[in-house]
């Protein structure tokens, strides 16, 4: 339950940042329960994730959003550089997420819609 409501709330963060159907928002977070709010908050709002690897370097985040066409980013201690869209910081945005709705949020998310772009490991120079 506390998991759900979690998503719940993020969800809501997250449509009113704008992401919708078929939207995709990179999620670049540790493995922890964060990560799994965060993928499951993704769904909740209709849109698709965009798995990122922390261990990654920024210009190579931000290169791999661009070419998903992501303008959403979830992650932990502020902005990628080259990243010019919106940043969800789980940790600094935490009271704003937290006084969201722990209510499903409206709408019916579309089983067939987009559930998450994957990088290859960019074996040519290019993920």
């Amino acid at each position: 339950a506390e998991l759900d409501g979690r998503a719940n709330r993020l969800a809501h963060h997250l449509r009113a940042s704008g992401v919708g159907a078929e939207s995709l928002v990179g999620v670049l977070l540790e493995r922890d329960v964060d990560l799994m709010v965060g993928l499951l908050a993704v769904w909740k709002a209709g849109a698709g994730y965009v798995p990122l690897d922390p261990v990654l370097p920024g210009a190579r985040v931000s290169g791999m959003l661009t070419d998903a066409g992501a303008r959403v980013l979830i992650t932990r201690g502020g902005p990628v550089a080259g990243f010019e869209g919106t940043v969800i910081d789980v940790d600094a945005d935490a009271a704003v997420i937290a006084a969201r709705s722990s209510s499903r949020p409206q709408g019916r998310v579309d089983a067939d819609g987009v559930a998450y772009v994957v990088f290859t490991s960019g074996s040519t120079g290019r993920p």
